[in-house]
């Protein structure tokens, strides 16, 4: 496969390399997939999480609170175990 980078991605490639960061471009272009890969998975949660959500809402699956209420509910969703 061959990638063509614009002049300025290019230059940043070479100057992460010349740092001594990464010992080749393919480590650093390698590493730079893995952000990219991490990030999709988690823009691929955040999509089902939200699509989850309107599929409660539009059930009815939620409860209503007043701004009093919210101090409590924050406390005691903050020391619940994450999923």
């Amino acid at each position: 496969m061959t990638v063509t980078l614009n002049v300025e991605r290019e230059k940043f490639l070479e100057e992460t390399v010349a740092s001594g960061r990464y010992a080749t471009t393919n480590e650093a272009v390698e590493a730079a997939f893995d952000l990219f890969e991490e990030r999709e998975r988690k823009l691929a949660a955040l999509r089902f999480d939200i699509d989850q959500g309107l599929e409660d809402l539009e059930a009815g699956r939620y409860v209503e609170l007043s701004p009093e209420d919210l101090p409590q509910f924050f406390a005691k969703i903050r020391n619940e175990p994450l999923a």
